[in-house]
């Protein structure tokens, strides 16, 4: 089992449209949501995530491990997101309100589900990700 606390990214493959520099946007927003998540915590006062402390002292910069897993479909995005939230992880989906689709010679901005986050402490290894593969 790895100690480690890690970030899973969790990217939809299922996107015709998403190609590398979308989905680098769409990782990014992911780790946006987290920090905005996270700075939630911090002024209500609900507990910050077991491990965040030491997945941010993985490196000088304040970040640690982080794994881009790809997942299938907006239904499997969700569904993953929804166990994780009951096992207690932080986790969240990213909803995009203008992600661009080229439709012939017309952009379409709509809003997409496009990946999602779990935050898992080093001392779990949650089996409801373990169907997904590393994002090529």
């Amino acid at each position: 089992m790895n100690n480690d606390p890690r970030m899973y990214v969790l990217m939809r493959t299922d996107l015709a449209s998403m190609n590398a520099g979308k989905g680098m946007a769409q990782s990014h927003h992911a780790a946006m949501c987290f920090t905005k998540d996270v700075m939630k915590s911090l002024n209500t006062g609900v507990a910050l995530p077991r491990g965040l402390e030491d997945w941010e002292d993985q490196t000088s910069q304040g970040f640690g491990t982080t794994i881009t897993l790809a997942v299938p479909s907006e239904a499997a995005l969700i569904d993953t997101v929804d166990i994780a939230l009951k096992f207690g992880y932080a986790a969240n989906v990213v909803l995009d309100p203008t992600y661009p689709v080229t439709d012939g010679a017309v952009t379409h901005l709509l809003q997409v589900y496009t990946c999602g986050y779990v935050f898992v402490p080093g001392d779990s290894n949650p089996s409801f990700l373990t169907p997904f593969s590393l994002h090529p």
